[in-house]
């Protein structure tokens, strides 16, 4: 009888160990998960924010539209500009294109101008997209030699924000796909900045 005490203690306590052992390893894949998906946010938003810093001062050439027929950007006002091309992240421009012109009125009392920028091939999908969620925001097309050298920042990912100030590059931002926080965090210091300056 005693043995068979001893025996079943002896499993007993084997599938407590088991237990723990599989426990412990489960915590440490957990916390090894979440730590490596925690880095990889991080190291895209210092990706993000080296890009975006790299143009900052940078001057702007008076910027026309696509026949050179109209001045979209000149030297004498101050532009918030998104600038939407390659649509592999599709909702991420999309969430990006409703918030700057969810900002237009905003915008508009300081005298800011909102505009978005493409190229003549992604024209299309910009507009459908812009009638599919009645933003109001005038989306401009640009030579693709123009969006690229003058304009934006990274000719990889999109969307990109500047604003510009007489000529001059003075904030922008890459959003970092899925990272609505990032997002949230630099819409709110850009219009911190704002209100004290304006």
């Amino acid at each position: 009888m005693k043995t068979k005490l001893y025996k079943l203690g002896f499993w007993f306590l084997l599938l407590v160990v088991f237990s723990l052992f599989n426990f412990y390893r489960i915590k440490i894949e957990d916390f090894e998960f979440t730590f490596n998906a925690e880095k990889a946010i991080y190291e895209k938003r210092i990706n993000s924010l080296w890009n975006s810093n790299a143009i900052l001062d940078r001057e702007v050439a008076e910027v026309y539209d696509v026949n050179n027929q109209k001045l979209l950007l000149n030297k004498d006002s101050t532009y918030l500009v998104i600038l939407l091309s390659d649509f592999d992240c599709a909702k991420c421009q999309e969430r990006e294109l409703i918030r700057v012109d969810s900002l237009r009125n905003q915008m508009k009392s300081k005298s800011i101008n909102v505009i978005a920028i493409t190229t003549e091939e992604k024209r299309n999908k910009s507009l459908i997209f812009k009638k599919q969620a009645n933003l109001t925001i005038p989306i401009k097309v640009v030579n693709e030699n123009i969006f690229k050298k003058e304009l934006s920042f990274d000719t990889t990912k999109y969307p990109q924000l500047i604003f510009v100030k007489n000529g001059v590059k003075t904030f922008s931002f890459q959003p970092v796909t899925k990272d609505f926080e990032f997002s949230e965090v630099f819409y709110s210091k850009f219009l911190d900045k704002l209100n004290s300056e304006y």
